[in-house]
């Protein structure tokens, strides 16, 4: 009999002990548990290094080729985020900006960008961003002081194959025009050079000009007496980015670099396509790139 009334006593108990647990505060306090531990799950948010590389990625959107042919970079931006990703940035808002800066700087010398001002970021929180997408708004290069920040040009609705803009290089011995193309142009004394020119201060391979990113590049390539950009002699094996008006000093030549009359890119357009505007977000911001957080 005691054994019987245990087990009626423990079923009871039980029943009791269920019911309870499936009150509506119950389950309310369940569900809020839920809520609380699933919602860091749902929410994706970058870290600091690569919320950056996406700021900056859509601040290249902004690289235009300006009415005098250059292609040029504004130094005014207003990036928009969703604010979880502004809080990231608020974390460490003075690496993260001066990241984005040096980057611009960097990518400009590189590339032969012209980047007049002084750059100057700014945020603004948008919930209608995704988090993890920014968007960039800059003030146009050659637009008013006091212009507002606008969206970036659409993107082209073909894919460049080669440099956006038609440059040539004017000898000053002969006039001869060479225009810079997709091929390197090769430049000294040996008579299988691009620009063959006949001179003892003349190495036989003396410097050539590359096509890099958005322009071109010349480089010296050891020569004896070396080569010279505007008057300024150039390290051995560094490139360094040619734009219209730059004059190349090889031996007793000037090279003159021009650009072709009605070539290039419309002016305001932009100038970079997507695969190059990501690759110079990687050069110049590496995914290892450590962050000040």
């Amino acid at each position: 009999m005691v054994s019987a009334l245990a087990l009626l006593v423990g079923a009871a108990l039980g029943f009791v002990g269920s019911r309870r647990l499936r009150r509506p505060d119950r389950a309310a306090q369940a569900a809020s548990v839920a809520r609380s531990v699933g919602a860091p799950l749902r929410r994706r948010t970058l870290t600091a290094p690569e919320l950056q590389r996406a700021c900056f990625s859509e601040m290249v959107r902004h690289v235009r080729v300006n009415r005098q042919g250059r292609t040029h970079a504004p130094a005014r931006y207003l990036l928009r985020l969703h604010p979880d990703d502004l809080a990231v940035v608020e974390e460490n808002r003075g690496w993260f900006t001066d990241g984005l800066v040096d980057a611009l700087r960097r990518a400009a010398a590189e590339n032969g960008w012209q980047l007049d001002d002084r750059v100057d970021i700014e945020y603004q929180a948008d919930p209608s961003r995704h988090a993890g997408v920014p968007s960039a708004l800059a003030v146009a290069p050659d637009g008013p002081a006091t212009a507002p920040p606008v969206a970036a040009p659409p993107a082209p609705t073909t894919r460049h194959t080669g440099p956006p803009q038609v440059l040539i290089v004017v000898r000053s011995d002969t006039g001869e025009q060479i225009p810079l193309g997709n091929e390197p142009v090769t430049i000294g004394r040996s008579r299988d050079r691009t620009i063959m020119i006949d001179d003892n201060r003349v190495s036989r391979a003396h410097a050539r000009i590359d096509p890099v990113g958005g322009g071109w590049a010349v480089i010296d390539e050891g020569s004896s007496n070396g080569t010279r950009v505007g008057g300024e002699a150039l390290p051995t094996g560094r490139a360094r980015p040619l734009r219209s008006g730059d004059v190349i000093g090889v031996g007793p030549v000037d090279l003159r670099v021009a650009a072709r009359a009605g070539s290039g890119a419309e002016p305001g357009t932009r100038a970079l396509d997507d695969s190059t505007r990501t690759r110079i977000s990687g050069e110049v911001l590496p995914p290892h790139r450590e962050g000040g957080r």
